[in-house]
């Protein structure tokens, strides 16, 4: 299997992007799916654009599997959201790299655990 793709969302993806942001947080146990929470959620990612976000998808094959938002002034990573179903397929690892290009003196290598 070919791994997503990682790369920039674009604007008429953000439905999408609030949708694998929702769905992953959910899973955490943390919260209930709403359309209210969707909702809140469209909203805050143009918002958190213009404040400065880099925002990336994982894109497998066209569908939208993983969120980043990275704020690269404020040099942090701001979010990481992996679509339940990916979940326990190193896609965050993968996504942790990639910040680590971004932000090389930020992140930390992950230890690797016998």
């Amino acid at each position: 299997m070919t791994p997503p793709t990682i790369r920039p969302a674009q604007v008429d993806e953000y439905d999408e992007v609030a949708r694998v942001w929702m769905e992953s947080w959910v899973s955490t146990g943390f919260g209930t799916a709403s359309d209210l929470l969707l909702s809140q959620l469209r909203a805050r990612i143009p918002a958190e654009v213009a404040n400065g976000w880099s925002l990336y998808v994982a894109d497998n094959g066209g569908r939208l599997v993983a969120m980043l938002a990275l704020h690269v002034p404020h040099r942090h990573l701001d979010q990481l959201f992996v679509a339940p179903e990916y979940q326990g397929r190193s896609l965050g690892r993968t996504l942790l790299a990639f910040t680590r290009q971004h932000l090389p003196d930020e992140i930390e290598p992950l230890l690797t655990l016998p």
